[in-house]
């Protein structure tokens, strides 16, 4: 493409800087050919309007005030987006010169009286008809897909004399497609490869923004330089202008929350004291009273909760956020003092200081705001690079002939040619009883212009996804096909990933000095069970004790709670304690919610709905522990009874700790129960792989320091199941159905006998147990004696694999259900079969 000398070169201001390149490529300097934009060239013939399209927004909200009530649009008179739908169709109608509009229904009648009131506003539209260019057969326009306006206005500046600058011959095409969005992008750099292409000669068009970040992971893996043209970012300085406003329209906790993350992101704790503490909102008035044991919370956390909430007291008093409309100037103050000075937020924070001087006039009441905000919400920075090299990557309507090799990628059918058309109120179907252009005629000149565009580079190349990265077909563009001359040629290509699985390692010496400090490992049997399930976990649970997030709702309290419960009424009661009252029983129950109701009053529905569920829980729970220590004759002698052991090893020590949760014993035996929330069943496999020890190393540990026979090892479930009885029978001899009344009584006592203890059986129980049956234990398991020594051996395996520094994420099945760990090992975790820790005799 030649660009001609002493001539104004129109183009959009994402291409002024490869329009440089180019004049300075053909003629070492720039200083005789102008670069400048559509609406900066129009500037120069038109009268600057009196009026800002965001200021005529302002002027249509006053017009509109005193609408009828009854108009369908009454609601919608103040609303941002409604009045720019109206601004852009007048526009159109005072540019073509129409004052009628469609009245045939109710509707059309109620927005007609609307715009009738609007139209009486002059817009600059309504005069560009009429404007006189001079000669401008130096002026050159750059072939691009204009909006509606656009496109007319160049028509204009075309009779006036300006020319097309681009090239008349057609372009080499070539059309591919592949696997996914992904293997496009490969597709793309593998080409600029192989025809070893000069990456300034290069444009790529994205048909789908989204497609940016794997495109430039394919450039960069393959060392092709390249540049960005209009990659839209935030910017912060509307961000905070945009949560500022919101603020002084509507000071709610919602607007609160997004001011904190706008403007203090450093102080997001308070959202936290929110969380909790709700009704503190605004002021964080709130002393919080004295720890008191309970399950729901413990002493660290509510102490960090404490100094939270005097902190947000603290810091509201240092921020007493009274910003006014009529004191934007404060706030701007205020901004200015936290935003960061860099380029883009300079720029951004002008743009708005102008809308808030145009809005000034406006602003009455707080909701006088909601065009400023939409405004400050609207302003986006294309993220214009200062400098090009490379390839340049851009959109569909950055396709020009500044560049002679032109990729477009994702021209699919929901895609191509994605012709402009009206939606909204203003739909085509309205556009269609109006005598404004009609849509065929719309459609044809953006054919024409896309096509056009399309032509401009001297190598054309489409690259098209066959399905999307959920395997769903995409459909090719008939358009596409058309104008190419050809179907896609799919080209197939295998991806070399350098990617690897994160990997989880750790030396030896770095395991004993953070797992074995003094040459002792001490923690308590949940820890090595934790190892035995996932070696990571362990890790990072024990070693780098990373704490786990844990709230109100978190199912293990519900567990805790029961748990905690059945130890106090036992320690009341004694073995009776099943057979107490249901008013005895809420007493607890109460006492255990009574203080967390009290200093959590936002919780006080969710906390009660709890006590309500623990209440119906345990009443069914004691109903069968009732029956079971009905025949059950050994006492309670111990709960939440503290263990410890020490293996000695060669070069080290394993000390532990536990605490067993109930102890029954006699005058000559013991058996050890641990509570459980779930189903429990112990397996032998479980107990050779060490993921289930507690019952072993609890028994062991207890027996070695009473010295009495243990008879068995069990858990308890702290849960319950429905009972099903069949309400009625069919007999297909008798062709009959046979009615089975169902008994509550029976039910009632088959509930009572379902309860069942799983674990280990030592000896024979029928000495403490009317029912034996109560008592299952799993084939296989090995005697007491013969336990002993295999749990030492367990214990001495996970010991020496913790020294060793193992902390691979290989888990044993059902291990990541409820691990707060799996962001951490991501797709680096394996299920393996965890095998047997005892040496094969």
């Amino acid at each position: 493409m030649k660009i001609p000398e002493h001539s104004t070169i129109i183009a959009p201001a994402s291409l002024h800087l490869a329009l440089y390149q180019k004049i300075l490529a053909q003629y070492g300097g720039t200083f005789n050919i102008e670069v400048i934009t559509l609406s900066a060239f129009l500037q120069r013939y038109a009268q600057q309007p009196e009026y800002s399209d965001f200021e005529q927004i302002y002027r249509f909200r006053e017009a509109l005030q005193a609408i009828d009530p009854e108009n369908v649009f009454s609601t919608s008179r103040k609303d941002p987006a409604f009045l720019r739908a109206c601004l852009n169709f007048l526009k159109d109608a005072q540019y073509e010169g129409i004052d009628t509009f469609p009245d045939d229904t109710k509707k059309e009648q109620d927005l007609k009286s609307i715009l009738d009131i609007l139209n009486t506003i002059d817009l600059p539209e309504k005069t560009e008809s009429e404007l006189i260019y001079p000669n401008l057969d130096s002026v050159y326009i750059l072939p691009q897909e204009y909006g509606t306006a656009d496109r007319r206005r160049i028509r204009r500046l075309i009779d006036a004399g300006a020319h097309w600058l681009g090239n008349n011959t057609a372009p080499i095409k070539a059309y591919y497609s592949a696997a996914n969005a992904r293997r496009q992008a490969q597709l793309a750099a593998d080409l600029i490869i192989q025809n070893d292409w000069e990456a300034e000669d290069i444009f790529i068009a994205l048909s789908d923004p989204k497609d940016l970040a794997v495109l430039t992971q394919m450039l960069e893996n393959r060392g092709i330089p390249y540049t960005a043209l209009s990659a839209h970012k935030d910017v912060q300085a509307a961000k905070q202008w945009a949560a500022l406003l919101r603020w002084i329209r509507q000071p709610d906790e919602k607007q609160f929350r997004q001011l904190l993350h706008a403007l203090y992101p450093s102080d997001l704790f308070l959202e936290e004291v929110l969380d909790q503490f709700p009704e503190t909102f605004p002021d964080f008035e709130k002393t919080l009273p004295p720890y008191e044991e309970n399950v729901f919370i413990d002493e660290f956390s509510y102490a960090r909760l404490q100094d939270l909430t005097a902190r947000a007291r603290d810091w509201r008093k240092t921020h007493p956020l009274n910003w006014d409309i009529h004191h934007l100037d404060q706030a701007a103050a205020d901004i200015q003092a936290i935003l960061p000075a860099t380029d883009d937020n300079r720029r951004c924070f002008a743009r708005i200081e102008t809308l808030i001087q145009e809005a000034m006039p406006y602003l009455h009441e707080p909701e006088d705001l909601d065009p400023l905000i939409d405004a400050v919400e609207n302003i986006s920075d294309a993220g214009m690079p200062s400098t090009i090299s490379g390839v340049l990557i851009g959109t569909r309507s950055q396709i020009s002939s500044l560049r002679p090799i032109t990729f477009l990628l994702g021209a699919t059918a929901a895609r191509f040619p994605a012709y402009q058309q009206y939606t909204g109120i203003f739909n085509e179907a309205y556009y269609a009883k109006t005598s404004l252009p009609a849509l065929a005629d719309r459609l044809e000149e953006q054919r024409q212009q896309l096509f056009h565009v399309l032509s401009q580079p001297e190598q054309f190349i489409a690259i098209v996804p066959e399905y999307d990265y959920q395997s769903a077909e995409l459909q090719p563009s008939s358009e596409l096909e058309h104008w190419m001359g050809q179907t896609a040629h799919f080209v197939s290509l295998h991806e070399y990933d350098t990617y690897s699985p994160p990997a989880f390692t750790l030396s030896q010496k770095t395991a004993e000095e953070l797992f074995f400090p003094d040459h002792s490992l001490h923690g308590s049997v949940s820890r090595f069970e934790t190892f035995a399930n996932c070696p990571l976990k362990h890790y990072l649970q024990y070693g780098l004790r990373l704490r786990e997030e844990r709230d109100q709702t978190d199912l293990r309290i519900r567990g805790s709670l029961l748990h905690r419960i059945l130890e106090q009424t036992a320690k009341v009661y004694g073995s009776h304690y099943a057979e107490i009252t249901e008013k005895e029983l809420q007493t607890f129950v109460d006492h255990e919610f009574e203080w967390v109701l009290q200093t959590f009053p936002s919780s006080a529905y969710w906390l009660t709905a709890q006590k309500n569920e623990v209440m119906s829980d345990l009443t069914a729970i004691f109903t069968q522990l009732a029956a079971f220590e009905s025949e059950w004759h050994m006492r309670i002698d111990a709960q939440e009874h503290k263990i410890r052991q020490t293996i000695v090893k060669d070069g080290y020590t394993i000390s532990f700790t536990g605490y067993i949760d109930r102890i029954d014993a006699s005058e000559t035996s013991f058996c050890v129960f641990d509570y459980k929330t779930g189903s429990r069943t112990l397996r032998k496999a479980d107990f050779e792989s060490g993921r289930s020890l507690q019952l072993a190393v609890y028994t062991v540990a207890y027996q070695q320091e009473c010295g009495k026979l243990p008879v068995g090892a069990f858990y308890i479930t702290l849960s319950t199941s429905p009972e099903e009885e069949i309400g009625v029978k069919s007999s297909y001899n008798s062709k009959k159905n046979i009615w089975q009344p169902v008994e509550e009584a029976s039910l009632q006592e088959k509930f009572r006998m379902s309860f069942t203890a799983n674990g280990w059986t030592f000896q024979d129980l029928s000495t403490y147990a009317d029912n034996v049956n109560r008592f299952k234990s799993s084939k296989g398991l090995p005697s007491f004696e013969t336990m002993r020594s295999q749990q030492e051996e367990i214990l001495s395996s996970i010991g020496d694999e913790i020294r060793t520094g193992n902390i691979k994420p290989d888990h044993a099945a059902g291990a990541c259900t409820f691990c707060p760990y799996r962001p951490i090992c991501r797709n680096a975790e394996q299920e393996v079969s965890k095998p047997s820790r005892l040496k094969e005799e």
